[in-house]
């Protein structure tokens, strides 16, 4: 609600919030992935990199695993680090359990980046 109203800081506080309360792994995960994508869109890049930090990736699910690595490649494509964003989609290609809508989004972000 507060993201399409463009009110960054309130929808920052109110992920916070849900990822501090959530009722299980499977929400705080969404919170948190909507966190990085706040902080990228925001440019603290550092808040990012910390909340991405945070996930447990050890209980993630093969899917889940599929979207953390997309928005690892999309922290590292927003700070200019390109080798670090190749790798993270060519792990979203390799996860055979990742959406195939993300298996198509890595391979037209990395085929851009390959030029």
């Amino acid at each position: 609600h507060y993201f399409e109203e463009g009110n960054m800081d309130k929808a920052v506080e109110n992920y916070n919030w849900v990822v501090e309360n959530a009722p299980g792994q499977a929400i705080q995960f969404i919170a948190q992935l909507r966190l990085v994508e706040l902080f990228i869109q925001k440019r603290e890049f550092a808040a990012a990199q910390t909340t991405l930090s945070t996930v447990a990736t050890d209980s993630l699910s093969p899917a889940e695993k599929g979207n953390y690595d997309f928005q690892a490649a999309e922290l590292a494509l927003a700070e200019g680090e390109t080798e670090q964003a190749k790798t993270a989609l060519q792990k979203v290609l390799d996860n055979n359990d990742a959406p195939q809508g993300l298996h198509n989004l890595a391979r037209l972000k990395l085929d851009d980046l390959a030029g």
